[in-house]
């Protein structure tokens, strides 16, 4: 199966039982994925086939396409040269390419020295806020190794504390935010990426960082103009009996939930929760 990359003209082909897919530019693979065919430019197709092996690193370059980095889970696929016509034309993917560690950082990262393993920074809700040219990886398994000078040890700058005349609405840190008093703010965490949600405050607010202020009339989910008829309460309650065959709405559209109650009474919808389509069925 054929999947494209980003930009046009590049492709890569995973063969074994993995999943894969592309983010940023990066390919996801799977453990089980044991062969990797990098295919570049259209004009000038090539391929070859390397086994991804536990603790191999393969570094392939491809005369006119690139490198692929492979290290487990992990690839990144950066061009061997910069151009008009290269889709990775950018910086942070030029920072991927030549992120390796670098000799005296902290052993925290695994498959470049930009991937930052993320459950030693998962108490550092702004680490990748303040290291932007650092990535996650949820694949370390703990197997942690030399981190890139761009991506240090974490520090008591990367944690979410509270800001003096913030709302009270958080509780662990400030960017850990009650989740009852945003309930009706379906939108509450999409425009505020920084911010998670604590299903566990029991009633004890304390002070919220500026990056997760108090929620506005912004953060809720009005219909949106020229949207499908298929919500009732706010734009992101969605009527249960008109997704009932597509089992994968939701986790298509994550900020959409289901109103089982709607009586056949059915209203706009946010642009958020669109009309099902066939992508929505999980085949």
């Amino acid at each position: 199966m054929w999947e494209p990359g980003q930009g046009a003209g590049l492709f890569a082909r995973v063969e074994g039982g993995g999943s894969k897919r592309w983010i940023g530019g990066k390919l996801s693979l799977d453990p089980e994925s044991s062969v990797l065919t990098t295919i570049c430019d259209n004009d000038d197709v090539q391929e070859q086939h390397h086994p991804i092996e536990e603790e191999e690193a393969v570094f392939v370059r491809l005369s006119s396409c690139g490198i692929v980095i492979c290290l487990l889970a992990l690839c990144v696929a950066t061009p061997a040269v910069a151009g008009p016509q290269d889709p990775f034309d950018d910086a942070a993917s030029q920072q991927e390419a030549i992120c390796y560690g670098t000799p005296g950082q902290w052993s925290g990262c695994r498959g470049t020295g930009c991937h930052v393993c993320t459950e030693l920074v998962a108490y550092y809700e702004l680490y990748f806020e303040n290291h932007s040219s650092c990535l996650e990886n949820n694949g370390c398994e703990g197997l942690y190794y030399t981190c890139n000078e761009a991506c240090p040890a974490p520090t008591s700058a990367d944690i979410c504390y509270g800001t003096p005349g913030q709302w009270q609405g958080c509780r662990g840190t400030g960017c850990n935010v009650c989740s009852e008093l945003v309930a009706n703010y379906e939108l509450y965490f999409e425009n505020h990426p920084t911010c998670k949600a604590n299903g566990g405050c029991n009633g004890l607010y304390y002070t919220c960082n500026e990056r997760c202020p108090a929620p506005t009339s912004a953060d809720i989910c009005y219909g949106t103009p020229g949207e499908w008829q298929g919500c009732r309460g706010t734009g992101c309650h969605v009527c249960s009996e008109l997704i009932a065959d597509y089992p994968c709405y939701f986790q298509n559209h994550p900020y959409c939930t289901g109103n089982a109650a709607c009586g056949g009474r059915y209203y706009t919808c946010n642009a958020n929760c669109p009309a099902p389509t066939e992508a929505d069925r999980c085949k």
